[in-house]
């Protein structure tokens, strides 16, 4: 009996260990494209995207908003208006449940933005859901999409940082 527990135990332990398996290079060059996107670089993110890339946001309800943005330069071009018009000093996105599976990656937690907007005494925190999906080629982002819950977002007023 003691030999059946011990083979289970290192059956387990093994499975365990396998589990915890190195990210592939998809996974990879998807973690350090999204740590250009959380920290709003948006030029650190040029290099991740494919010459094809496509940005897809169709719950963004305003409706000046373009759902689709194809190829680097447009998506760029869109985040850096964004950031610059909304002080976006971060995306600060935390995503606990990530997973790559035939070259598609997903993020899944939560989006913790903090800006300081032009004009406003004030800085704000506004965090929702988000589950960001990637899909990978050769190293590179040639698909991007979010999905936020915008609906169950809360914003909440905080100092402005010092020089903003």
């Amino acid at each position: 009996m003691k030999a059946l527990i011990a083979v289970l135990i290192l059956l387990f332990a093994t499975n365990a260990a396998a589990q915890e398996r190195a990210p592939s290079e998809a996974e990879r060059a998807a973690r350090a494209y999204m740590a250009e996107y959380s920290a709003a670089n948006w030029s650190g993110m040029a290099p991740y995207m494919a010459e094809d890339f496509v940005l897809i946001d169709r719950t963004n309800p305003d409706p000046g908003f373009a759902p689709e943005h194809r190829s680097p330069a447009a998506t760029l071009e869109m985040l850096r208006r964004f950031g610059e018009e909304n002080g976006v000093i971060e995306l600060g996105f935390d995503f606990p449940t990530v997973f790559e599976s035939n070259g598609i990656v997903v993020f899944q937690g939560h989006v913790n933005m903090y800006a300081a907007p032009p004009g406003r005494d004030h800085a704000i925190r506004w965090r929702t859901e988000q589950v960001t999906v990637l899909t990978m080629r050769d190293g590179r982002v040639v698909r991007h999409e979010d999905y936020a819950n915008y609906t169950a977002a809360t914003m909440t007023r905080v100092d402005r940082p010092a020089g903003r």
